[in-house]
């Protein structure tokens, strides 16, 4: 339980960066 917990609070964190990194690319690429 705690195991799981730790690696979704690591997981959630790093898709969250990534998102708003290809949103980042994606509005630089339209500029």
């Amino acid at each position: 339980m705690y195991f799981e917990a730790a690696k979704a609070s690591c997981t959630l964190p790093k898709k969250f960066w990534y998102e708003k990194f290809r949103n980042n690319q994606i509005e630089q690429i339209q500029s």
